[in-house]
């Protein structure tokens, strides 16, 4: 892939993922909708149930996350436990986390230039290359990444 054609696809990934952001999709369902996040099926899920919730305001990755952000961090958490619980069928406070994984790609992972949490459940059902993406030296849990941004 040349570096234009890299460009290219990293520039329409960005403006396709600010138009779901900004609601301006209308290929895109989306599961969960706010002034500050929303929340949609991913393109290509790795699990039986497998969506990203993004901030509507635009921060690249991970890194951009601030102090400041911790709330945004938390309310994202927060509705995807309760979507993945209206997908299993459950109390938001009776499903456990052996049942799913939230969390971020940490860079420069990244194929999306605006921040996503992934949210699914388990067992991982993609292809064995695309799951490592999933695993603990690349793929940051959202309660240890809220820790490390609230300290």
């Amino acid at each position: 892939m040349s570096t234009t054609t890299t460009y290219t696809t990293t520039f329409s990934i960005a403006v396709v993922s600010w138009q779901i952001a900004s609601g301006n999709n209308p290929s895109t369902t989306l599961l969960y909708n706010d002034e500050s996040v929303v929340a949609f099926d991913d393109i290509s899920p790795a699990a039986e149930y497998h969506f990203l919730v993004i901030p509507k305001k635009h921060i690249k990755n991970i890194n951009e996350f601030k102090k400041d952000d911790v709330e945004l961090v938390k309310k994202m958490k927060e509705i995807g436990l309760r979507i993945i619980s209206e997908k299993l069928g459950e109390s938001k406070s009776s499903i456990t986390s052996t049942e799913y994984l939230i969390g971020f790609v940490s860079p420069p992972f990244n194929t999306v230039p605006h921040v996503h949490m992934h949210v699914f459940t388990k067992p991982i059902t993609c292809w064995w290359p695309r799951s490592m993406t999933f695993g603990n030296w690349i793929f940051k849990n959202v309660d240890e990444f809220i820790d490390e941004i609230d300290n």
